[in-house]
């Protein structure tokens, strides 16, 4: 067998980590030669020549003792990849990624890949500008845990030549990284908030239009989404013109200016489960009927219960606890919308999901305006209180970013996390939609044609449209209760079983009595006991609900569990028992709520049933 195909079977091989793009990646640098042990390379870029040496300057940076991701930039240098592999953790993991063709096309011809049959070596070639894509495919799993302790090696042509393309890559993965551990949560009552609302609120489902009818029921009608951003001040006299013309999506940030501007938009998108979401744009305040509100089920039940119009409950697609009750009510796939993390990610997957084209926005700055300061449009809320009411860091202005009409404007780590999703989503729906950036300032959107608002509805919104009359027409899901209560009961029945293995287990450890000095046959003994706890991790990643509300945990658990050394010592013992101790402490407050919120709900759909 050839070289190359050897090479070609290990990196194509299944049910392995590698992304490799051979169709998109430019040609960059040539092999030349080698002398005196050198590889020399052809720098197309830079017309020049460059010499490249396979070896380790000292001593490998990585721990032996401790499980880490270490990120490693070039293919070329197989030795350096081979003698950081050797010296680290044999359960730690390596990506490689490789962004030059050249590289990666050199290795395969030349140079035997056999370390990429390890099962925890991967790597990664794809264009620059998709590796963000890659970086978040891979790492939304439980890969995530790793970035406890991460590092990252240049190999020699990275650390030598091309450092400036060196710190975009580390960035790229810094970003990305960072996004999908915020987005496992903070908090696993932030989760628990979030999920007895959801089990509290199957009673609005009831009365909620079918989303699943909606589905493409308007295909190719433009749609509107209003944002709050700054920029909004600038052209919101322009949607006069499209109303009747597009389907208009506020979200409820600005539905209250708009309705005042006598701007009555279609539906107006939320998703928040706090408080505060309710108390700034709900309470008290009555909008006409005309606007239908679309809402997972996690929101506070006193909208549902106030809003004067229709609203419509789609589930929250790629979230387990919407996996968990499309268990509850079979509503099947139709029923999810990608939602993101914001009212204005659930307006584009909504708008998506009613199959409109193009679908343009406005008001979506994801930036602060002129100056660095002011983050919403005047006439809301945000006039009141502030920018940034909660003190979050997250929304502090200490970020920039490429701007809409190019330059670098002012942003934050919330919005620069907002951004990467929209770019997701929008490259995942590009070959049906097309997104048009009409906000004209803040952020660059990659992905969205940038357009002036007045040209955009000028250009698309020309034909008469009455969304009110169809979303009147449409029908209610149609639910079986008793169903409902059943699978409820079973539902409450396997989280209860959780709860005794938790019990069971919880007495072995605290009945655990330690040696007076490193007596290894008993700390051996001690860690066989430890292991028992696989049994209920397992039990947790099993069940949808319980995986989703212990996220936050779990990340925090093999964060503490990662930074101890693997060396079996009385010390490393005892700090493994503490970490999973506090485990077991909070997995006990995540079932008791949710058998509370079960058995309550249960009650509740019982009375409703003898009605």
């Amino acid at each position: 067998m050839k070289l190359i195909d050897y090479n070609i079977a290990i990196l194509f091989r299944e049910h392995h980590n590698n992304v490799i793009d051979l169709h998109h990646v430019p040609e960059d640098v040539v092999f030349k030669e080698i002398q005196n042990d050198k590889e020399i390379f052809f720098n197309a870029w830079a017309d020049q020549t460059f010499e490249v040496i396979d070896q380790l300057e000292g001593k490998p940076d990585v721990s032996r003792h401790k499980r880490e991701l270490v990120i490693i930039i070039g293919v070329n240098n197989l030795r350096e990849i081979e003698t950081i592999v050797a010296n680290g953790n044999p359960n730690s993991f390596y990506l490689v990624y490789e962004p030059m063709r050249g590289f990666f096309k050199h290795v395969c011809e030349q140079k035997d890949m056999t370390i990429f049959n390890r099962d925890n070596v991967c790597l990664v070639h794809v264009p620059l500008e998709r590796l963000k894509f890659v970086i978040n495919e891979l790492f939304s799993t439980t890969l995530i845990f790793l970035t406890a302790n991460i590092r990252f090696h240049l190999t020699h042509p990275y650390r030598t030549y091309l450092l400036p393309l060196s710190k975009k890559i580390v960035n790229a993965f810094s970003l990305v990284l960072r996004t999908i551990r915020w987005g496992f949560g903070n908090s696993i009552y932030d989760c628990l908030e979030g999920s007895t609302q959801n089990i509290h609120n199957i009673k609005y489902m009831f009365r909620s239009k079918d989303v699943r009818k909606l589905k493409k029921r308007f295909a190719n009608v433009p749609a509107i989404i209003v944002s709050a951003g700054p920029s909004l001040d600038k052209n919101i006299h322009h949607l006069h013109k499209a109303v009747g013309k597009a389907i208009i999506i506020a979200t409820e940030t600005i539905l209250e200016r708009l309705v005042r501007e006598g701007i009555i938009p279609d539906f107006v998108t939320s998703i928040e489960r706090v408080q505060s979401a309710y108390e700034l744009s709900y309470k008290g305040k009555k909008y006409p009927k005309e606007v239908t509100l679309v809402a997972p089920a996690v929101i506070k039940p006193m909208i549902f219960e106030e809003f004067q119009g229709n609203w419509i409950m789609p589930l929250r697609d790629g979230i387990g606890e919407y996996e968990w009750l499309d268990r509850i009510l079979s509503l099947g796939p139709d029923a999810f919308v990608s939602m993101g993390d914001s009212t204005a990610h659930l307006a584009l997957g909504f708008a998506h999901h009613l199959g409109a084209n193009p679908i343009i926005l406005i008001g979506q700055d994801l930036a602060f305006g002129e100056g660095g300061t002011g983050c919403h449009a005047s006439g809301t809320i945000y006039e009141q209180i502030g920018t940034n009411p909660l003190d979050d860091p997250m929304q502090d202005p200490t970020k920039t970013v490429e701007g809409y009409y190019g330059g670098e404007v002012v942003t934050s780590e919330l919005w620069l996390a907002f951004k990467k999703w929209f770019e997701f989503y929008i490259e995942y729906i590009k070959e049906q939609t097309n997104v048009i950036n009409a906000t004209e300032g803040g952020a660059k959107i990659e992905g969205t044609v940038q357009m002036p608002l007045l040209q955009a509805i000028e250009q698309y919104c020309q034909q008469e449209i009455n969304v009110y009359s169809i979303v009147e027409q449409t029908p209610m899901y149609q639910f079986n209760r008793v169903d409902i209560i059943e699978k409820l009961k079973t539902e409450k029945a396997k989280i209860v079983q959780v709860e005794q293995l938790v019990t069971r287990f919880a007495k072995e450890i605290d009945g655990i009595v330690f040696p007076e000095n490193e007596d290894v046959l008993i700390l051996e003994q001690i860690i066989e006991k430890m292991k028992k706890a696989d049994e209920i991790l397992l039990a947790v990643y099993d069940h949808k609900l319980l995986f989703h509300n212990m996220q936050p945990e779990l990340v925090n658990t093999f964060y503490k569990m990662y930074k101890i050394d693997e060396i079996l010592s009385l010390e490393n013992v005892k700090k493994n028992i503490d970490v999973q101790k506090d485990f077991l402490r909070t997995l006990r407050i995540v079932l008791d709520a949710l058998i509370d919120q079960i058995d309550r709900t249960i009650t509740e759909l019982s009375k409703e049933l003898g009605k």
